[in-house]
């Protein structure tokens, strides 16, 4: 169950976008980010709103089980993460980062700067 926000707008900067992540706790989602974007944050929920536990990885394989290398993320706030190098030039490709929640159908709240 990918997710490809390749497509958002820069001029959309700083926006927050709810992701669903995959069915199985543990299990990854492959989510693509645009060209643009250089910083996201991330929280992870359950389906009920509840703060939880999730993982992300900067490689991996959409709705695998997360590696023992998964980062761990904690329920008690956001995560920052810089995707991409501050400057003029664009990655030459877009990146993509694999989330993962711990428990079934949870979804992260991901908000995309430049």
């Amino acid at each position: 169950m990918a997710v490809d926000l390749s497509t958002l707008d820069a001029l959309q900067a700083g926006i927050t976008r709810k992701v669903t992540l995959n069915a199985t706790g543990g299990n990854v989602t492959a989510i693509t980010f645009p060209r643009w974007c250089r910083r996201v944050t991330f929280s992870f929920f359950t389906s009920a709103g509840a703060a939880e536990v999730g993982y992300f990885e900067m490689s991996g394989t959409d709705g695998a089980a997360k590696t023992v290398n998964a980062f761990y993320v904690g329920s008690s706030g956001a995560y920052t993460r810089k995707i991409a190098p501050d400057g003029i030039e664009s990655p030459a490709e877009a990146v993509v980062l694999y989330l993962a929640g711990t428990s079934s159908s949870g979804y992260v709240l991901i908000d995309l700067e430049p």
